[in-house]
């Protein structure tokens, strides 16, 4: 079952589908960020995963292998763009490469 709650660090995309996404590999659990929302899904393999990340199209590759895997939508942070330097993170948190900005 996706874990519900837990917090799953992502990284953003470059992707018209997915913004963000992230796995926990000890639960196989993968969580991904769509413009409505992130879900966590159960049940992804480090090899499901692996060939995920190898992916030319990360929005197909989900599409076609991934989705049908049992999922939760989760309460977690979104990604956003630092408005000084405009690197991507996680909403509320500084940003990493400057340190003075919010992730808005």
């Amino acid at each position: 079952m996706a874990l519900k709650g837990r917090y799953i660090d992502r990284q953003p995309l470059d992707s018209s589908a997915l913004v963000s996404v992230g796995y926990h590999p000890e639960d196989q659990t993968l969580a991904v960020e769509f413009a409505s929302g992130v879900h966590h899904l159960a049940d992804v393999t480090p090899e499901e995963f692996a060939a995920f990340q190898a992916s030319e199209s990360k929005g197909k590759h989900f599409h076609q292998f991934l989705r049908s895997k049992p999922s939760a939508k989760v309460e977690a942070p979104r990604m956003g763009t630092c408005e000084k330097c405009g690197t991507k993170g996680l909403t509320g948190f500084l940003c990493q490469d400057c340190g003075t900005s919010d992730y808005a």
